[in-house]
């Protein structure tokens, strides 16, 4: 993109995981997905130009665990 300092570097996604890299941190908690195996809420499904997008405002999806410092509710997901 031009005009954007950011482009171009090695923090962007997609990421590429080298695994025979990664080193196993045994201080990390697992993560804790709760609420995604009910059906809560409304769901809003759009198309928001460039992704298929979810919204919700109701319902109580959330995640905690690994390397989080707190306890964070779903508002939205998409996907590429």
């Amino acid at each position: 993109m031009d005009g954007n300092a950011a482009c171009g570097l090695k923090k962007q996604s997609p990421i590429d995981i080298v695994t025979k890299d990664v080193k196993y941190n045994d201080h990390l908690k697992e993560f804790v997905m709760s609420g995604y195996d009910e059906v809560q809420g409304t769901l809003f499904l759009h198309n928001n130009g460039h992704s298929v997008q979810v919204d919700t405002n109701d319902a109580n999806w959330t995640v905690s665990g690994g390397s989080l410092a707190d306890t964070y509710k779903l508002l939205q997901f998409h996907f590429h």
